[in-house]
C-alpha cells in the first residue's frame, strides 16, 4: 500500500496542501499520514505541494514528506515505509526575517506551489532482491531533501522509475541486453524551487559474492547525475537547461556494455 507520511517535527510553520493528478489529498501538518490508493497511478503522475506560511512570531521549520510502500513491522506491529520512493521538503526557499516569512521568488510572495512530475514504476520489480550476476541501479541524494530536479531513468525501451531525494537500489537486469545498452535520464526541474542539488546514480554489475564484505559487490559500469546539463541562474536561483534555456525538462542519453547476463 502506498502512503504519504510526514516525519515528526514539532515546529511546522508552513501549511502544506497536496494535490496529486488534480485530486486534493489534503493539508499535511505534524505527524500526518494519508494512504494514496486512488491518487497515484502506474506511469506518470503530477504532484503539487502548496506551501503557505502560518502566522508565527518565531522562526521554525516546514515539513519533510515521504511517499512509499508501507507494511506491517513484524517486531512492534506498527507500519514501516520500505522502500521510501520519494521525499519532499516544504521549507526550502522560505526564510524568517524581522518577524515575517519571505521567499526567494520575491518579497511579496504569499504562497509557493512546488510541482513534481514522477513516474511510478513496477513495484514488484522494485522489491526484487539482487543475486549474483545481476546489475543494480544505485541512487543517492547528496543533500537531505533538496534535489532540484526529478530524475527518471529509462533503460533501453523500459521506463524504470523516478528518483527524488532518496537513497534507493533496484535490480535492472530484466531491462538489459547483452552488448550495448542505452540509458536515458529524463530530468524535470521542480517549478518554483530555488534550492537543491543533484541525485547521483551508479549502475553496478555484474554482482559477485564478496566474502570479506559479506555482501554482493561489482564494478561500476556507468555513473551519471540527474542535473547533468543544468545550471542555476544567479539572480533568480531558477534552473535552466544550458543548451535550451527555454525548456523545463531534458533528456541525456548514455550507453554502456554488458558482456553476459544471468540465465
Amino acid at each position: 500500500m502506498l502512503s504519504a507520511t510526514v516525519e515528526p517535527y514539532d515546529r511546522n510553520c508552513l501549511a502544506s496542501d497536496i494535490t496529486i493528478n488534480g485530486q486534493e489529498v489534503g493539508r499535511f501538518g505534524v505527524e500526518t499520514r494519508r494512504y494514496l490508493d486512488g491518487f497515484l497511478k502506474p506511469g506518470w503522475n503530477e504532484v503539487q505541494i502548496k506551501t503557505t506560511p502560518l502566522k508565527r512570531k518565531v522562526d521554525c521549520q516546514g515539513l519533510h514528506l515521504s511517499i512509499g510502500l508501507v507494511k506491517q513491522d513484524e517486531e512492534n506491529g506498527g507500519e514501516v515505509m520500505s522502500p521510501k520512493l520519494w521525499s519532499f521538503s516544504t521549507h526550502k526557499g522560505w526564510r524568517f526575517e524581522e518577524g515575517e516569512f519571505a521567499h526567494d521568488t520575491g518579497t511579496t510572495t504569499k504562497d509557493v506551489t512546488l510541482s513534481f512530475r514522477i513516474l511510478l514504476g513496477d513495484l514488484d520489480k522494485e522489491r526484487r532482491k539482487a543475486a549474483e550476476g545481476d546489475y543494480v541501479l544505485n541512487a543517492s541524494s547528496g543533500v537531505f531533501n533538496s534535489d532540484a530536479v526529478t530524475g527518471t531513468v529509462q533503460i533501453n525501451d523500459h521506463l524504470v522509475t523516478t528518483f527524488f531525494n532518496t537513497d534507493r537500489s533496484l535490480v535492472i537486469t530484466p531491462f538489459l541486453n547483452t552488448g550495448k545498452n542505452v540509458v536515458k535520464v529524463i530530468s524535470k526541474r521542480v517549478a518554483n524551487n530555488t534550492y537543491g542539488s543533484s541525485q547521483g546514480f551508479q549502475i553496478v554489475g555484474p554482482l559477485e559474492a564478496n566474502a570479506q564484505k559479506k555482501t554482493l559487490t561489482g564494478p561500476v559500469a556507468l555513473t551519471f547525475k540527474s542535473m547533468d546539463g543544468w545550471e542555476r541562474v544567479e539572480k533568480t536561483q531558477q534552473l535552466v537547461y544550458k543548451s535550451q534555456p527555454q525548456v523545463d525538462s531534458s533528456e541525456e542519453v548514455l550507453t554502456f556494455e554488458v558482456t553476459s547476463l544471468p540465465k
